[in-house]
């Protein structure tokens, strides 16, 4: 065997040994050393005794809680456990409160690299001739995180852009960081039982994906222009341009935006920005990208927020996204207007959906929890609702009843949280509930039209139709079969007659619905397709099919009271 491929058989977890070594040192610092000991994890084993004991937890982290111990120790990790930690205060169905609270303190920003390295992967990226692009890079950067560093530039078109440029190693950093935490996943499932009930290998992959697409500068690229796209038409909101010509996996061209932050709108200067305004575009913004086109960026602190001299509302930074599905959308939407018109029997309709099958859940528990929430508010003006505190309560229920929602709900909800925040700091009697409200119910009415149901079926009526045109084949094999002696039916019944009375009616009633069911996805069909003849734009043979649907179906209930 050759020696590469002894080498590849080795556990990757003793192929990142000193990173393992330097993880180690870290928790032993912060006072979360006792787990690493108690799983005798790869690494562990090379740190002497001395070594271990003059690393015991310093006086300085003494009296600091737990809690604060672990955001401290991720920041000292790195960026992949800060984006980790990140990604975890958005799960309050697996963490304490109060980890949570921590997590979200976890530091973005920080201290910027030297130009030399930034100037050699522009260099690397362009060939060696960047002045071909550019006319100025500026060495001082204008913003740092864990991953980037933005720079501001000119083109030799005269444009200003900014250069979002990656830091050298990032993406092998992040590779190791997460094969570690993979081991150690199942280093924790397997010697910590209560574990078991969280699925660390899922959260983990998660991670993983998020991660990867965060670090892939293609993929906001992506993003951008699809936010461009959505909101071409809407005079309000303005998405920056994007050079793609001079964009790859490691570099971000993008035009550069100069504006007012939020915190800018309340000097003497500014005056001519209206914020309650500002306050009511930036709620429609959001809430559009949630219930229109179920695609909304995740990050939506004032830092991503820029308000430009128009008045128009300008986001920043579109590596974090989330895709929200449809049937969460109509989740989202019933559940807001079960709450708004206080109807406690809707709200939990919609929660009884995502029960999970496996967990003994107290549904007159649940019930009697949103009860007592919806009664809370029932008598509350609209305005004076504390919106932040009603979405946190949602999550608490969501979690103590196990709920089976994906995380991006989560992150969805902890989105809402943020704008209204930033929202109500530019104007203090803002309530997202009266801007949600409206959304909500365009979107039920949109699932009660049933064009857009013949849409989003298309395929499913597709299929249904084509097994009814198969159904009188089958039903004849059937018959034949029965004929020739082939198939024996044996039936023994006291009261035979009057169960083949009630047979024969129901056939009747099932092929009277069958044909209401073609007749019903034949005209949606004609419909699509916009066969002539018209009237008002629809097929004639279409509407028809409806008609004649309709009268079979009030036939069908006619029969059935009889």
């Amino acid at each position: 065997m050759s020696l590469l491929r002894r080498f590849t058989r080795i556990p990757r977890s003793y192929r990142h040994i000193n990173r393992y070594r330097e993880i180690i040192f870290i928790l032993i610092k912060y006072g979360l050393g006792n787990f690493i000991g108690q799983t005798r994890n790869i690494g562990y084993w090379f740190i002497s005794a001395k070594k271990k004991k003059a690393l015991n937890i310093s006086a300085a982290f003494q009296k600091k809680s737990i809690y604060e111990r672990i955001r401290l120790a991720m920041e000292e990790l790195g960026p992949t456990f800060v984006k980790f930690g990140q990604l975890l205060s958005n799960r309050p169905d697996i963490l304490p409160f109060s980890l949570i609270e921590e997590l979200e303190k976890l530091q973005k920003n920080v201290a910027p690299l030297p130009f030399k390295q930034v100037e050699k992967i522009i260099n690397e990226e362009f060939n060696e001739n960047k002045e071909n692009y550019f006319l100025i890079i500026e060495p001082v950067a204008i913003a740092s995180g864990s991953i980037a560093q933005v720079h501001a530039a000119t083109l030799k078109s005269g444009e200003k852009v900014v250069l979002k440029v990656q830091r050298p190693g990032i993406s092998k950093q992040i590779e190791t960081d997460i094969e570690i935490m993979q081991y150690l996943a199942k280093v924790v499932m397997r010697k910590f039982p209560e574990f078991k009930a969280i699925d660390t290998q899922s959260i983990i992959n998660e991670f993983k994906h998020s991660i990867l697409r965060e670090i892939d500068f293609n993929q906001e690229v992506a993003n951008m222009l699809r936010f461009q796209n959505n909101f071409k038409n809407d005079k309000n909101i303005y998405i920056p341009k994007i050079y793609e010509e001079f964009c790859c996996k490691n570099i971000l061209v993008m035009e550069r935006i100069e504006g007012y932050s939020i915190n800018d709108l309340f000097t003497a200067k500014n005056v001519h920005i209206d914020p309650k305004s500002i306050a009511e575009k930036g709620a429609n913004f959001v809430l559009t990208q949630i219930f229109t086109y179920g695609f909304f960026h995740a990050d939506p602190h004032p830092g991503n927020i820029i308000i430009l001299e128009d008045s128009r509302i300008c986001f920043l930074d579109f590596g974090m996204t989330g895709t929200l599905p449809y049937k969460y959308r109509l989740f989202l939407s019933d559940f807001i207007l079960g709450f708004v018109i206080r109807d406690t029997s809707l709200i939990i309709k919609v929660l009884k959906k995502f029960v999970r099958s496996d967990d003994a859940v107290d549904l007159d528990e649940l019930e009697l929890k949103v009860s007592e929430l919806v009664d809370e508010y029932t008598y509350m003006p609209l305005n004076k609702i504390d919106s932040a505190e009603v979405l946190n309560k949602v999550l608490g229920l969501l979690v103590q009843f196990k709920l089976d929602l994906p995380p991006v709900v989560y992150m969805l909800l902890k989105t809402m949280v943020t704008i209204e925040g930033v929202a109500r700091k530019l104007d203090p009697d803002f309530n997202i509930t009266e801007y949600v409200e409206p959304f909500a119910k365009k979107l039920l009415i949109k699932k009660l039209d049933p064009f857009e149901f013949v849409k989003r079926n298309y395929t499913k009526i597709i299929d249904s139709a084509n097994n009814l045109i198969e159904f009188p084949g089958i039903a004849f094999e059937v018959t034949e079969m029965l004929r020739n002696g082939k198939l024996k039916i044996n039936i023994a019944s006291k009261d035979l007659e009057q169960k083949l009375k009630t047979s024969r009616k129901n056939n009747y009633q099932i092929t009277l619905s069958i044909l209401a069911a073609a007749i019903f996805l034949s005209s949606s069909l004609l419909i699509m397709a916009k066969i002539p003849p018209f009237w008002n734009e629809l097929s004639v043979l279409g509407i028809v099919g409806y008609a004649f649907a309709i009268l079979i179906a009030i036939i069908l209930i006619w029969k059935g009271r009889k």
